[in-house]
């Protein structure tokens, strides 16, 4: 503190001293003329026996100083000056800092809210995801008892719980309606989490019962959202679905499960009757917290063998089927999702290389072009340490400069990308610049330009000056400047590359994922989810299927515009339906080792209509198909290839149900995608029109989705689409449709980002290849003049000079792209489950970028090599 003040105060201090031996010396002189001397031999002799008042004061000051930092200041000033004489080389460097910078700053800023940034829950890494799979290896769920069994016999979970996420409910509060997201879970599901509920409660042992479930937790969200953060919100009673729960808890600020859901509220397990002894319907999530001390390899084990025990218990159902314990932390993020931020972390590491290179080929430049004045520096006694430090403050206030513009930069991406980064990742709502992201990045920045100017600002300063002072004009002409700004350039072409082929890659299986068959027309067609509360039809004895749903089908029929509608009750390309297996009436069934399971909706008769799916055999459903009718189903293309066996009509066969009781195949429809990224798989279509008043109170509350398809622009008909629905089911909270369009460009989100990230961050590495190029040629001219003009007086033509150039960066760029070739050929090896690269189909779209670039970088040379043709041989030879 005491040398703070000191420093402060130390101009003060300064004249205090100039003004103390100003007054000792007029004193000494007073004394001098007292004893008879006259004013000018009085001054003759102070200055003799007084000494050196300029030296005096000098070295009383230095008392006062710090000459380290002094030393630093004076250089960053003479740093400041030295860029502001240089504004294009200023400019230059610290914009391709900024564009390598704030390209990485994006990155890591998702980086640290998916990755770094711990989850809200308490002792994180012992809560596991427990999949369960059949014989065959697939995914499939837990049911019910299958929960209770698993819950009941192992031994290494505190807390193991089950969920069900796959719904939403109404909140109705006066006149307003809103669809919230659901968590069903099991009594003890926020056990597993270990977070206290802000206010109230969470559920209650035995809570998930009969008679005891219907209450609700809120999400904080929810709680500020819909209820304006009452403190006394606690006991009140809600209307979900038309039926009355009372709230017991506010989770905190933060707490989600799962992460990727807004608007949620949690309600306890509401079973319903029929799954209650099913065994073969899975529909349940597994996940729990472990006990202290055990591994994961040790609840594995245990696991493994509760499976077993489940499977000697119920052959029939569970033989052969599996569980394995996924940390939470990997099941919320995915694989997936994991691999695309790594891959994207590899490509802005790779633009940073490529600025990196640049600025070090720039600065390299700026060494040889300064040459001479490093040299006289040394000569007239400048230490070369003292040389080495000045060259790197200048690195350091580039870097910083590149850090603030690539700061903006960043924040610019950051919100251009703010819908991908929602949609594409768990917390992608998370994403923002915060401090740390910031600290890394002017860190990152600065240490960027310091390294890329550590070898220019060694070699400047170890210099020769005789040489260097002798050398004129053919400074910076050594070998191995040439080939260490060569060097520079074959790195930024070789990285380049990469990022071009790749870049291409994600972008040609997005055109082909965008432009694939999904099975139907996306075009003109509207998908709408409409949420049926339990509360306000099966619960009252009212039918929603014969009372809403067909009634609102023909309703929406009459829009004009409208040219066909009708049901679903699983979303087109959303994800997949109920996973069922029913055999055929006199076929064998599957054995018990291989479980083949089949896609199962149920759907309106104007549903193939809405979607386009033609009808290839037999019938639609109509409505003859009712509750008391046979019992009819049409499958998919798909399903006639993997099940039906050969020479079989399947419009002759039929399924055969659990008690006993037949389907009857009565059409095949053309295959649709159940998911955007995938083949169709095979698919059993029910009619909903036989969706009984006793199921519909077994279903409890549900969300089929209406499609519609227009003549005219789908979104022009949503007012109408919204009356009808007032109309006809007054309670039903609207939700705003999308068009299939939409939904097919969010389901490929992840990969829309992943093109879209790779498509600037190449542009970004083109860019700076281009510029890169220009400036070695423009040094190569500047470097080469003498040499030029003496190879013209001697009778070289232009064209030979336009020649000698072309074939240098020829040879430069041949290197880049041959590495760059090379270095694709090694990474793909890596990110293959990614990019994937068929060198047999995409060959010629990897010949075309190699060719892109190739010109790319000729075009950047055209201007230095027409500068270098254009030499005077006389003017350059004066120059020297």
């Amino acid at each position: 503190m005491n040398s703070i003040k000191q420093l402060l105060s130390r101009r003060r201090r300064y004249d205090e001293l100039s003004e103390s031996i100003r007054e000792h010396f007029e004193e000494k002189i007073t004394d001098l003329m007292n004893r008879g001397m006259t004013r000018e031999q009085a001054e003759r002799v102070a200055h003799r026996e007084f000494g050196n008042a300029t030296l005096i004061e000098q070295r009383s000051r230095e008392v006062w100083q710090w000459p380290t930092l002094e030393s630093i200041w004076a250089d960053t000033r003479f740093a400041f000056r030295q860029l502001w004489k240089s504004p294009g080389f200023t400019v230059a460097a610290v914009l391709t800092l900024a564009l390598g910078i704030g390209a990485t700053a994006a990155i890591f800023s998702v980086i640290d809210a998916v990755v770094l940034r711990p989850l809200p829950y308490s002792d994180v890494n012992r809560i596991v995801s427990v999949p369960t799979y059949s014989p065959s290896g697939d995914w499939q769920m837990s049911s019910w008892p299958g929960y209770l069994e698993m819950r009941k016999l192992n031994s290494s979970f505190e807390a193991f719980a089950a969920y069900e996420d796959f719904w939403g409910m109404t909140l109705k509060a006066g006149d307003q309606t809103r669809y919230l997201n659901v968590d069903q879970g099991t009594d003890n599901f926020f056990d597993v989490f270990g977070v206290r509920p802000l206010l109230g409660r969470t559920f209650a042992p035995g809570e998930d019962q009969p008679g005891k479930n219907n209450v609700v937790v809120l999400s904080y969200e929810v709680w500020r959202q819909s209820f304006n953060a009452d403190h006394d919100v606690i006991g009140k009673v809600v209307n979900l679905d038309g039926e009355p729960y009372q709230v017991i808890g506010v989770m905190p600020a933060g707490f989600r499960f799962p992460y990727g859901k807004p608007n949620l509220i949690y309600i306890p397990m509401h079973v319903r009757s029929n799954f209650v002894g099913e065994w073969r319907t899975h529909w349940l999530i597994t996940f729990g917290r472990m006990k202290p001390g055990v591994s994961l390899q040790q609840a594995s084990a245990d696991m493994t063998h509760v499976m077993q025990e489940i499977g000697k218990e119920k052959p029939d159902s569970d033989t052969g089927r599996t569980a394995k314990l996924v940390p939470i932390s990997t099941t919320l993020r995915g694989r997936d999702e994991l691999s695309e931020i790594w891959l994207m972390l590899g490509a802005v590491l790779s633009v940073l290389l490529i600025a990196c290179a640049n600025v070090a080929g720039l600065l390299l430049a700026r060494g040889v072009a300064r040459e001479r004045e490093m040299a006289l520096r040394v000569a007239i006694g400048a230490a070369r340490s003292r040389l080495i430090r000045q060259l790197l403050v200048e690195n350091t206030l580039l870097g910083a400069m590149g850090a603030c513009a690539g700061i903006l930069l960043a924040a610019s991406l950051l919100a251009a990308m703010k819908a991908f980064l929602i949609h594409a990742f768990m917390r992608g709502a998370n994403i923002t610049l915060n401090l740390e992201v910031i600290a890394v990045t002017l860190g990152v920045s600065v240490l960027s330009s310091i390294g890329a100017g550590l070898a220019p600002a060694w070699h400047a300063a170890q210099s020769n000056p005789n040489k260097a002072l002798k050398s004129g004009i053919t400074s910076g002409t050594t070998g191995q400047q040439h080939r260490m700004r060569a060097g520079f350039v074959v790195a930024q072409v070789s990285l380049s590359l990469v990022l071009l082929v790749f870049s291409g890659m994600l972008l040609l299986a997005l055109h082909r994922m965008l432009s694939a068959d999904v099975g139907f027309n996306s075009n003109n067609l509207l998908a709408l989810e409409i949420n049926i509360p339990s509360g306000d039809y099966a619960a009252k004895g009212r039918d929603s299927v014969r009372q809403l749903l067909m009634p609102l089908e023909e309703r929406v029929r009459e829009i004009p515009g409208v040219t066909a509608a009708g049901f679903s009750d699983q979303g087109a390309l959303l994800g997949y339906g109920g996973a069922v297996y029913l055999p055929l009436v006199g076929q064998p069934p599957d054995p018990p080792n291989i479980q083949r399971t089949a896609e199962s909706r149920a759907v309106s008769s104007g549903y193939y209509a809405a979607i386009g799916l033609p009808i290839l055999r037999g019938r639609n459903f109509n409505a003859q198909d009712t509750p008391d009718s046979q019992a009819v189903a049409i499958v998919n293309q798909a399903w006639v290839k993997e099940f039906l066996p050969k020479g079989l009509d399947p419009i002759t066969q039929a399924f055969r149900e659990g008690d006993g009781s037949k389907v009857q195949i009565v059409g095949v429809v053309a295959d649709a995608r159940q998911n955007a990224l995938e083949p169709a798989r095979p698919e059993i279509d029910f009619p909903i029109s036989r969706e009984s008043l006793e199921e519909q109170k077994n279903t409890g509350s549900w969300s089929p989705y209406l499609y519609v398809r227009t003549a005219v622009s789908p979104l022009s008909i949503i007012p109408q689409l919204k009356k009808a629905l007032s109309d006809v089911g007054p309670a039903i909270a609207f939700q705003q449709p999308e068009t299939m369009d939409e939904l097919l460009s969010d389901a490929l989100v992840s990969n829309r980002m992943e093109s879209w990230v790779f498509g600037i961050f190449a542009c970004i590495a083109v860019l700076l290849v281009a510029v890169g190029i220009y400036g070695l040629l423009t040094q190569e001219v500047i470097s080469h003049t003498r040499d030029i003009g003496v190879r013209m007086a001697l009778g070289a033509t232009r064209i030979g000079i336009t020649k000698m150039m072309f074939a240098r960066i020829s040879i430069l760029l041949a290197s880049g792209l041959g590495t760059g070739l090379f270095m694709t050929l090694v990474i793909h090896r890596v990110v293959g489950n990614i990019i994937s690269i068929q060198f047999e189909r995409d060959g010629i779209v990897i010949v075309a970028l190699v060719a892109l670039l190739a010109t790319i970088g000729l075009l950047a040379a055209l201007t230095p090599i027409r500068r270098a043709a254009s030499i005077d041989p006389m003017q350059a030879l004066r120059t020297e």
